[in-house]
């Protein structure tokens, strides 16, 4: 059926970016597709790309979302006073990966936020201490900004970062998650289309449409069954995952009647609006957050794991004790930029 497949290019045109490179502003909601993993927005019925994933430096309004369905960031609010959070080892060394710039408005600075790819680019972010350029091959300098990337190594106590070693090479990530599994059992025989007259592209507007408009959506996300997605792949080839709160069986009768390919109708505890909520009031407090040892640079709603992610610089227990205490249980998870060592 003709109508099921799309180029690469027209659906990517469907979808929206979800990260806002500015402090405290809220972004449409969008899709990423990472290997056969994709979650689809509450703003677009059709928002399906297999696009690849952005370089970090990509620009926002170019690129599909991140794989959370609503993300802010906050690449360039200054910190609040520093806190030495009681059970928190201020002799704890951390490594992290990540551009240092210094420019005629502050010394070298650890760029934990983001970087505005302006030329020459530009962050706020955590001062550096003792730094040499020497020690960052390939830096590049213009108009007095100087920029580059490595590994750092070193101790923090909630303002600045201390070297406890010269900056190394960067080290390069590894693999993306190549899938994500229906978190439904595959029926008799395997999954397949059930009714072909309801697979179109309108078919895939409708059902999906249909479940952003329910107050107890959690979530819409797609699993594909062949990955990698490529030019051409039918919406047949994943199933079609719709998390709700409750009332399950009416939600698939519903699915069902609007849409015959592959189709997964789950539970999830917390609907979308409410990890929406969770996520504003997780911004409102970023001071009084710092002030508790616990610095947020960005959050972001998984629909799929059903829960925020906090951006923080240590993710430890100081911050999930935080975290769990204003939010609940799980509820908010915190994502570590620094990362323990030794």
């Amino acid at each position: 059926m003709a109508g099921t497949r799309r180029s690469l290019r027209s659906r990517t045109a469907l979808a929206v970016a979800a990260l806002l490179a500015l402090p405290a502003c809220d972004a449409p909601s969008g899709l990423r597709t990472e290997g056969a993993r994709s979650t689809v927005p509450s703003t677009l019925p059709v928002p399906l790309t297999t696009a690849p994933a952005p370089p970090p430096d990509a620009p926002a309004a170019a690129t599909p979302s991140a794989t959370p369905s609503r993300a802010v960031a906050t690449a360039t609010a200054p910190l609040p006073p520093p806190a030495r959070p009681a059970g928190r080892d201020p002799h704890q060394r951390y490594r992290v990966t990540v551009d240092v710039l210094e420019s005629p408005e502050h010394g070298p600075e650890l760029c934990v936020g983001g970087v505005q790819t302006s030329l020459p680019p530009q962050c706020g972010g955590i001062p550096v201490t003792p730094f040499s350029w020497r020690d960052v091959p390939g830096r590049e300098s213009r108009n007095g900004t100087t920029w580059g990337t490595a590994t750092f190594v070193g101790t923090f106590d909630g303002r600045t970062f201390r070297l406890t070693e010269k900056p190394r090479p960067p080290r390069r990530p590894g693999p993306v998650e190549d899938a994500f599994e229906t978190p439904c059992k595959a029926p008799a025989g395997g999954w397949r289309t059930t009714d072909e007259r309801r697979v179109s592209d309108d078919d895939f507007e409708a059902v999906v449409g249909y479940a952003n408009g329910e107050p107890d959506v959690a979530g819409v996300w797609l699993s594909w069954l062949r990955p990698p997605p490529g030019e051409g792949t039918a919406y047949t080839e994943a199933v079609l995952n719709l998390a709700f709160t409750g009332d399950l069986e009416r939600h698939r009768r519903a699915a069902s009647a609007l849409w015959g390919g592959p189709l997964c109708v789950t539970g999830l505890p917390r609907a979308r609006a409410e990890l929406a909520r969770a996520q504003d009031r997780l911004q409102a407090m970023r001071d009084e957050a710092a002030r508790a040892g616990v610095h947020v640079w960005g959050s972001s709603v998984d629909e799929i794991g059903n829960r925020v992610v906090a951006r923080v610089l240590v993710a430890d227990g100081v911050t999930r004790r935080w975290l769990d205490a204003e939010f609940g249980p799980g509820v908010v998870v915190g994502e570590g930029i620094f990362e323990p060592v030794g």
